[in-house]
This record gives structure tokens, C-alpha cells and sequence, in this order.
């Protein structure tokens, strides 16, 4: 119950930091909007995982779309939902490699530029449909990529030049110690004398 609390918890407060992300350090540019949101959704995906990532980058990127960009915020909760699940599936598998810190910080930056590039098509074929012409589109396309390249920097440096992956690291010491102590406690039971009733 304590680490679904707190998986819940963190994925509610990662929420709000993309819709405040994406909502107040963005730029309206007419026919496209460009923002650090996704710098969020990858911090997120880093941390905890492609769940928690897919709910907080497609809900607070919904609900940042309904305050400043309306037009494309059902795109948006899909778009952004995929794209921390992909990173944050990404990440996990590559986590399990267990490769030196180098190659896996290079591992997690190939995540997030595949999840960038999920993110640059989902817009482009949403804002093709929307405006029904290319040159808007490529012109969305554009901005995205900028905003892409400037959230997967700022991603990197939050998770690992201010050690915000330490915090990742705890996490999952917290999960298989709560998990061991709980395996123990369980074989501790079941090994138990029943008590005599006299």
C-alpha cells in the first residue's frame, strides 16, 4: 500500500509540473504551440517509470491545452500519453541491461529522442488534419523539433547534472527492500506454531 501511495502521489505532483510546464514556459506561435512540457513527461519517464509518465504527459498536457491551445488537446492526451509511455518503456528495458553510467545515459537520450520523434509525427499528422495544409504543418513540425531538442536537454540535465536520478535510484532500493521485507514476513507466517487452544 506504501508504494502504491507513493507511485500515486508522485505521478499527481508530476502532473501538475507538466501542466505548469507546458502552460506558463511556452510560446503561442499562431497555428502551433511550443513549450518545455515535455521535459517534464521525460523527467518523469526517467524516475518512474512508463505509467506514471503516460498518465502525467497526457493528462497535464491535456489540461494545459484546454487553458492555451484548445484546438489540440485531444490530440495532445493521446500524442503526449504515447510519448511517456514510450520513453519510459524505453528507459526500462534499457535499465535492465545494466550497462556503466556513460552508455546509459547515451541509452537514455536515444529514449528520448524516439519518444521526441513520436511527438514531432503525432503533431504533424494532427495539424495536417486540422489546418488541411501542408505548409502549416511543416511550419508546426518545425517548432516542434526546436521544442523537442530544447525539453531533451533540459530533461538530461535535470535527471543527471542536478542528480534527480539518485532519486530514481532510492525509489526502486525502497521497492525491492518493502518487497523483501514482505517476503520474509510472509515465509516468517506461515513457518509460525498455530497456536493450542486449552
Amino acid at each position: 500500500m506504501k508504494i502504491q501511495t507513493r507511485t500515486i502521489a508522485f505521478t499527481a505532483l508530476m502532473t501538475a509540473l507538466v501542466t505548469i510546464s507546458t502552460a506558463f514556459l511556452g510560446v503561442n506561435m499562431g497555428t502551433t504551440y511550443t513549450n518545455l512540457g515535455d521535459t517534464m513527461i521525460f523527467v518523469t519517464a526517467a524516475l518512474f517509470g512508463p505509467v506514471p509518465a503516460m498518465i502525467a504527459g497526457g493528462l497535464g498536457s491535456f489540461i494545459a491545452d484546454m487553458m492555451v491551445f484548445p484546438m489540440t488537446m485531444w490530440f495532445t492526451l493521446v500524442i503526449k500519453g504515447i510519448e511517456g509511455l514510450i520513453c519510459g518503456f524505453l528507459i526500462r528495458i534499457f535499465s535492465k541491461l545494466n550497462f556503466k553510467k556513460p552508455i546509459g545515459i547515451i541509452l537514455n537520450f536515444i529514449a528520448m529522442i524516439a519518444a521526441g520523434i513520436w511527438m514531432m509525427a503525432g503533431y504533424f499528422l494532427a495539424e495536417s488534419l486540422l489546418y488541411g495544409t501542408l505548409a502549416a504543418a511543416v511550419f508546426a513540425l518545425s517548432a516542434n523539433a526546436v521544442q523537442a531538442t530544447l525539453s531533451i536537454t533540459c530533461a538530461l540535465i535535470l535527471v543527471y547534472g542536478f542528480k534527480l536520478c539518485k532519486m530514481s535510484i532510492d525509489l526502486k532500493v525502497f521497492k525491492s527492500t518493502h518487497s523483501k521485507s514482505t517476503k520474509t514476513n510472509s515465509r516468517d507466517t506461515s513457518t509460525e506454531t498455530p497456536p493450542t487452544i486449552e
